[in-house]
Formats: C-alpha cells, sequence, structure tokens
C-alpha cells in the first residue's frame, strides 16, 4: 500500500510537468500570461523599465530550473517560468523574486551574484539558486532595495 501511494504521489507530480522543453526550439514572440501581470506591473512601477517586449510564458523546465531567460541574435528575449514550481513550490514573494530576477537578466542584462550572508541567505536576488523563505522572510525587502540600487550584486 505505501509503494502504491508513493508511486501515485511521483506521478502526479511528473504527470502535470509533461515534456520538458529544449530552449533552443523555442521561438521569439508571443504573448505574456496573464499570471504574470503584477509582477511585471510591479517591476515596471519600480524600475521605470518597460517590460512589455519580454514575454514571460509557462513551460516545463529541467529539474531544478524555476525560470529562466532566452535570448536570440535579433535582441529578441523570452522568459520561460516552469509551471510546476510556480503553481505548486512557491509563495507570492518567492513569485515576485523569480520574476525580478528573470527581468534583471532579461531587460536589464544583470548576471548571477552568489554571494552569500553570515547568516547563509543570499545576498541578492540574482543569487542563480531560488532563495528559501527563511531567507525571503527575513531579507525580502532588502533584496529590493539591493536590486534597485545594484548594491550587494
Amino acid at each position: 500500500m505505501r509503494l502504491l501511494l508513493l508511486i501515485l504521489l511521483l506521478l502526479s507530480g511528473y504527470a502535470e510537468a509533461g515534456r520538458v522543453i529544449d530552449p533552443t526550439e523555442v521561438m521569439p514572440g508571443g504573448e505574456s500570461n496573464v499570471a504574470f501581470s503584477e509582477f511585471t506591473l510591479y517591476f515596471e512601477l519600480r524600475t521605470g523599465v518597460s517590460v512589455s517586449n519580454v514575454p514571460i510564458q509557462f513551460a516545463n523546465l529541467k529539474p531544478g530550473m524555476s525560470g529562466m531567460c532566452i535570448s536570440w541574435g535579433s535582441g529578441e528575449r523570452k522568459i520561460m517560468v516552469d509551471r510546476f514550481v510556480w503553481t505548486k513550490l512557491f509563495n507570492y514573494e518567492q513569485k515576485m523574486q523569480l520574476i525580478w530576477h528573470e527581468l534583471g537578466h532579461c531587460r536589464l542584462g544583470i548576471e548571477h551574484s552568489d554571494k552569500v550572508g553570515a547568516d547563509g541567505c543570499p545576498t541578492s536576488l540574482m543569487h542563480s539558486l531560488a532563495i528559501s523563505r527563511k531567507c525571503t522572510e527575513k531579507w525580502n525587502k532588502k533584496y529590493y532595495s539591493r536590486f534597485l540600487t545594484g548594491e550587494g550584486e
């Protein structure tokens, strides 16, 4: 019985995931999913940078990936967000961090910064790994002020 429950649990997560996308197969253009509107609006208001030319869409990404910025030689860019991570794992604050992180890459050209503080928490929204709920609760406001000023990048 335990084995059957474990198998059903695993299948429920993976069946929803579907085929993992190959970034080389993604085409430029398209419309942003409305699920991201609130997050992009807040980014535009705080940074003064328009993101209307960077569509954000759901995809099934490789395990361990929350989102990715894809760019083409033409200068076009697109953000892909893992549907399972977005709907099942991330809370509101982590969703905001993910969108800002990917827009930091796609719209502002910011690279990863993997610095961590004495408490083990990342010092920047641009850390290459998702920020834990514990660190988010402790540092969330500081992450945005650092993002906007370049401090900690």
